[in-house]
């Protein structure tokens, strides 16, 4: 069986070989000196909503680092919204994933933005995706940076390894060390921003139910099939 399996990744990672020959190839990049000029930086996060939330922090930190540096973010239709209202965003891309071939659009909008750094925001499913790696690439970017010790790492030219980690959001924050932010110089739990005429309503139906008993939020929504839990299974647990 593991013979099989390491057969089938071999043929699995015969694209990411190819599109890193033809743009960019597999190289280490040491990290710039982040005050010799401005940079632009793009942060791939075209995945859920909830994944965003976690990545909120991260993409506070690395502007925030030195004066120079911009980020974007790379969102898909379901997130794209929420990216617009972080101050720390400059401009939000959205991608919708599909076919490989859908991935021409944007390709070209990734090279006309010439940006100087791609982050793969991405950080904790265990392999590269051959989706990613060509996002990655079709920047041009000369440092790709992600979490390492993944499978198809080699998309990466700054491989980031977070270490003993005791929740998802350290392993995203880990992405802001080439950016010479440590993980323990700040909070890394996602702070949300609500205006009064937001949080009132949300107040008032949080009032609103429960009859004076204790209150528990559960969130059921999954980013797709393969996580989906059945509905049925949250009533025998809160129970």
């Amino acid at each position: 069986m593991r013979a099989l399996q390491a057969v089938e990744f071999l043929v699995r990672s015969i694209p990411h070989r190819v599109l890193l020959a033809l743009h960019g190839g597999a190289r280490d990049v040491p990290v710039p000196d982040w005050r010799a000029r401005p940079y632009r930086v793009l942060v791939i996060r075209d995945d859920g909503i909830g994944d965003l939330i976690l990545t909120m922090e991260t993409l506070r930190a690395i502007p925030g680092a030195w004066p120079g540096i911009t980020v974007d973010v790379l969102a898909s239709p379901q997130n794209a919204t929420f990216a617009r209202t972080l101050p720390s965003v400059g401009d939000v891309l959205v991608h919708r994933r599909g076919p490989m071939r859908d991935l021409l659009r944007t390709w070209r909008t990734l090279r006309r933005r010439r940006y100087d750094v791609v982050v793969d925001g991405r950080a904790t499913i265990s392999n590269v995706k051959a989706h990613t790696a060509a996002l990655m690439l079709a920047t041009g970017a000369r440092w790709r940076i992600g979490v390492g010790n993944r499978r198809n790492d080699w998309v990466y030219t700054v491989r980031v390894m977070p270490g003993v980690t005791t929740h998802i959001t350290e392993i995203i924050a880990a992405l802001a060390s080439p950016f010479g932010i440590s993980l323990r110089d700040r909070d890394w739990r996602p702070r949300l921003s609500l205006a009064d005429a937001d949080r009132a309503p949300a107040e008032q139906r949080w009032q609103d139910v429960g009859e004076g008993r204790p209150r528990v939020l559960v969130n059921i929504s999954v980013g797709n099939d393969e996580r989906l839990w059945r509905h049925e299974r949250y009533g025998a647990v809160l129970a």
